[in-house]
């Protein structure tokens, strides 16, 4: 079993940061773009939010 689980940002906005580094890190996505969208999530902007894997 994974030590990980997914958590969203509006469960957790305070993991914005954290998330970015994690995308970035995992498949490249620029932080500033990742940023960009997950303030249109959690502005309620848009329904469509990435989810990091939290430990």
């Amino acid at each position: 079993m994974s030590e990980y689980s997914y958590v969203t940002l509006r469960e957790k906005p305070e993991l914005k940061e954290y998330a970015a580094e994690w995308f970035h890190g995992k498949w490249g996505v620029p932080k500033e773009a990742y940023l960009g969208c997950m303030e249109a999530y959690l502005n309620n902007e848009t329904e469509y939010g990435w989810y990091p894997l939290y430990k």
